[in-house]
């Protein structure tokens, strides 16, 4: 079982209803099913007045609240608590039947695996048991199947559990975003938008300011051969999105060698350095070539929507995850330079364009992360059709080029033909990028990212829900 699954499974323990054992012991075919606690509104009201509570505090300071509004928020706060505990309510079955299934599936996939090591082995007597186990599963998609086609069916269905369980609790009402949004809704612009920005910079510490006691992300430290950032094991370089928004566009998997290799030589990295660098690579893309992998099917039902905006929109929302990874890798690359090495203005990746289909998800990710107005909006989507055109007429009088440096069979001779094939493209992707990003006023830059936070404002690993959530 992988380190993955094993975080997601104990996510989905820690957050789902306190468990008492059936009065019926499991069976090899059946495992028993939890019981759930019936949903007390009462004990949900009570986490929610806590939570907001703690918030309340927050939100005044953020947003710079005066008596009137700080009357208003309570009021605000105490509506969304009511929706939140009929919301959780209203849920509730539908939440406990999806964790229910995501835990079935965990531990079918577990007999699964069983089962291999037990073929391996020559283990009749496991072998049986273990079959047994998977039986149902088996005679639903076919008795003929093979064990690997299985395993793919049933992680599909545990995704699929897995997916209704968060879209539940991301549907929730009360969360500081929502606070936030519904806060912003009864202040003058001006100090709704300081406000927000004040918000972002303080959301990943759950609302507390920020450490001041470590140097920014993207600065260079003031003591020589120091770090720029806190160790490579910091959670913030391992799981960016839980910290900030990922707004970057990750390009094609074969392309990430490539660009390690450019941070290398950006960075200066010595040898040891840029050892620990390529292993950061084999190990982040080691995931992310299992994640295109079960979601082959996925991508191929997306790369045939006919329409351009459908189909552009379902491979944004399947590349997410591949984004997320690809800027945990440039994070973690960068941070293992010293402030010697670190380039004037901070180190930044080469621009490499992902593919066409995705180079309105980049535009759009700057429009939302710099606020644009509508006129800016409307000139960055003429930029995208503008430059997006030159780089398909680009790609289609070389799309035969493509296709055979593709079928080249040597890795590296494959890469780099793709490499120069890619180059023109790269160029309008990163002009592209920079037209955009220069429409931005001079108080829409994001500013630079808040260092990691010391052991007294680390935010907690555990995720903070309740039984109802």
């Amino acid at each position: 079982m992988n380190r993955h699954f094993v975080i997601v499974s104990c996510v989905l323990l820690a957050t789902a209803a306190t468990v008492t054992a059936q009065s019926t012991p499991p069976t090899a075919t059946q495992p028993a099913r939890r019981v759930h606690r019936p949903y007390d509104e009462e004990a949900q009201r009570r986490r929610g007045q806590a939570q907001t509570r703690r918030w309340e505090g927050y939100f005044v300071d953020m947003y710079k609240l005066n008596d009137q509004q700080k009357q208003q928020l309570q009021t605000t706060l105490a509506e969304m608590v009511e929706a939140d505990v009929k919301y959780w309510k209203d849920v509730d079955a539908v939440r406990n039947q999806a964790s229910d299934e995501y835990q079935d599936y965990a531990r079918k996939l577990d007999y699964s695996r069983r089962l291999k090591l037990a073929r391996t082995k020559n283990e009749e007597a496991n072998i049986q048991k273990y079959e047994e186990f998977l039986k149902d599963e088996r005679q639903a998609a076919g008795a003929d199947i093979a064990d690997d086609a299985l395993v793919d069916i049933m992680t599909k269905k545990q995704q699929d559990a897995r997916k209704r369980f968060d879209a539940i609790r991301n549907d929730a009402p009360l969360t500081m975003d929502r606070i936030a949004e519904a806060v912003e809704k009864t202040l003058p612009p001006d100090q709704a938008k300081a406000g927000h920005e004040e918000f972002l910079k303080r959301k990943p510490y759950g609302g507390r300011p920020p450490s001041a006691t470590q140097p920014a992300v993207g600065t260079r430290p003031a003591t020589p051969g120091a770090r720029v950032q806190p160790l490579p094991d910091d959670p913030r370089l391992r799981r960016p999105s839980a910290y900030r928004t990922v707004t970057v566009v990750a390009p094609s998997l074969d392309r990430w060698a490539a660009i390690v290799e450019a941070l290398i030589v950006q960075l200066k990295l010595d040898p040891d350095q840029a050892q620990k660098a390529r292993r950061i690579h084999d190990q982040v893309k080691g995931w992310a070539d299992q994640y295109v992998q079960s979601h082959a099917k996925d991508f191929q039902d997306a790369s045939a929507i006919a329409d351009a905006d459908e189909r552009g929109k379902r491979l944004d929302e399947l590349n997410r995850p591949l984004d997320v990874r690809y800027d945990e890798l440039i994070s973690r690359i960068t941070h293992l330079a010293r402030a010697d090495q670190y380039p004037a203005g901070g180190p930044s990746a080469p621009s490499f364009a992902p593919s066409l289909d995705r180079w309105a998800a980049a535009v759009e990710r700057i429009i939302k992360e710099r606020r644009y107005d509508e006129q800016q909006t409307t000139s960055a989507m003429g930029v995208l059709t503008d430059i997006r055109s030159r780089a398909q007429q680009q790609y289609d009088a070389h799309k035969d080029d493509f296709a055979r440096a593709e079928k080249i069979a040597d890795p590296a001779a494959r890469g780099q033909e793709l490499a120069k094939l890619n180059e023109p493209l790269d160029k309008l992707f990163d002009e592209m990028l920079q037209r955009v990003k220069g429409m931005s006023r001079a108080d829409q830059i994001p500013a630079t990212q808040p260092a990691a936070p010391t052991t007294a404002t680390q935010p907690s690993r555990r995720i903070e829900l309740a039984p109802g959530r």
